[in-house]
């Protein structure tokens, strides 16, 4: 990544046992329906390095036939301060950003993420999230695509931790460590549990 002008620290949605390619995963498929839960803290003295990109969770997609690398649907950003919803213009041929959380929320402070997705290529699909048990956004629409690929033929997956692009955008890149800390994250087919406090 340091050669494309990127870093990062992450940790992606395993693949089945024994799994040798990576369509073979229980990553998500056409019409998968699923609920996912992770919580987020960023420490105090937190320093944002905007304009460079950085990013804290992911849902990215990959292409089944021919095999290889397809645009993420879905990115959990900082920009300019706070908590981001970015739905990518591989959905929707833009950026369409939603606020989840102010800077002094995001900052110093333990947040719940509860998504809500049904993964589709079509207009039968949503992507839903709760920050903290409040409603934050309600999409509807396409939650997959990748040009010149059949939804059939696409995987997403689910990627969290810091992934800093653009690095040469600003020159706090070079001398700023970013951290963040998880907790809880979890994949599941029912609600069941996805807004309980998790244990001290």
């Amino acid at each position: 990544d340091c050669k494309t002008d990127r870093e990062r620290s992450e940790l992606e949605q395993i693949k089945h046992k024994n799994c040798s390619v990576p369509y073979c995963g229980p990553w998500q498929r056409q019409g998968d329906e699923y609920w996912y839960r992770w919580s987020l803290y960023i420490p105090e003295g937190h320093q944002n390095i905007f304009r460079t990109k950085l990013a804290y969770g992911q849902f990215h997609q990959f292409r089944i036939k021919p095999m290889g690398g397809c645009p993420p649907a879905f990115m959990f950003q900082e920009y300019g301060g706070g908590y981001w919803l970015n739905i990518q213009p591989t959905i929707l041929g833009y950026d369409d950003n939603y606020r989840l959380l102010e800077v002094d929320k995001f900052v110093g402070k333990w947040n719940d993420i509860v998504v809500h997705a049904r993964w589709s290529g079509g207009n039968d699909g949503w992507f839903s999230v709760w920050v903290n048990g409040d409603p934050k956004v309600d999409y509807h629409g396409k939650t997959m695509a990748c040009q010149g690929v059949a939804s059939s033929n696409i995987d997403v997956y689910f990627k969290y931790g810091v992934y800093r692009s653009f690095m040469s955008r600003s020159s706090k890149s070079k001398t700023v460590t970013t951290i963040a800390y998880y907790d809880g994250v979890v994949r599941s087919k029912s609600r069941d549990g996805m807004f309980d406090p998790l244990p001290e």
